[in-house]
């Protein structure tokens, strides 16, 4: 080889060498160079370095929407059962039928219903009529409950408030009465000198019913003395839980107390 020849082959090389460090090192020759601050998606070059994104698609949320279910309307009618009372305060139905019920005044009656002719029922007869005290506006006769076992022992249990000899409140108690065609006899006291006082205006509870477990249960009011409701060691205020005669269960939550 000539030294002219060797010269020229070692120029062609290097301008070979020149070009191909200028078109940078991309594995595709005829690429475009990129600008310092370009990337080669701006470039519009496919990388082959880069993973291919897939758009997610926007979960699919199960919507079950019940069917409406056609409803039968409820029918109600009112009828008049006693035009005449006083102040009704608790009501019960006897197994066969009869109506008791009790007004604040003292009285209690008993009604037996026509259920074809309600309208046309004989009218209701004074089972018994007790003095209690009227002084304030919420006391009197407050309570009445039959016995669970009415069919066999015909007794009913009344709550209401003694008056002292000037009518004001003296204290509560809960009462027995057996049933003897539609008249009170046999007075039994259940539970005596439950608190009230004389200036007591309002608050002297009365819910009296048996309960499922055949407890005997008094709602007793907290005498105008809202502090002695939260205090169990009083009575005021609380739900008193009874044996029916009076005596208290012995598993009552505070042993010895009816509260």
């Amino acid at each position: 080889m000539s030294t002219v020849t060797y010269v020229t082959l070692v120029v062609h090389i290097l301008i070979i060498t020149l070009v191909t460090a200028c078109s940078g090192t991309s594995e595709n020759p005829g690429a475009t160079p990129l600008e310092p601050t370009q990337t080669a998606l701006d470039a519009g070059v496919e990388s082959t370095n880069s993973p291919t994104i897939t758009p997610m698609s926007s979960p699919t949320i199960a919507t079950n929407t019940p069917t409406p279910v056609p409803r039968t309307p409820i029918m109600l009618k009112s009828e008049v059962v006693e035009g005449k009372t006083g102040f009704v305060v608790a009501m019960e139905f006897a197994p066969d039928g009869r109506l008791f019920y009790a007004e604040r005044e003292g009285k209690v009656l008993v009604k037996q219903l026509d259920q074809r002719r309600v309208w046309d029922s004989p009218p209701a007869e004074k089972f018994i009529e007790l003095r209690v005290a009227l002084s304030s506006g919420e006391s009197g006769l407050l309570g009445l409950a039959l016995s669970p076992t009415f069919d066999e022992d015909h007794h009913v249990f009344l709550y209401y408030v003694i008056p002292d000899d000037n009518g004001n409140p003296k204290n509560s108690r809960i009462v027995r009465y057996t049933e003897v065609e539609n008249v009170a006899t046999e007075e039994t006291i259940i539970v005596d000198n439950l608190p009230a006082r004389a200036d007591q205006q309002f608050h002297f509870g009365g819910g009296l019913s048996f309960g499922p477990d055949g407890k005997l249960y008094l709602i007793f009011g907290d005498t105008n003395r809202t502090r002695e409701a939260r205090n169990p060691e009083t009575l005021p205020g609380s739900i008193l839980r009874y044996n029916a005669d009076g005596t208290i269960p012995e598993d009552n939550p505070f042993p010895g107390s009816p509260v």
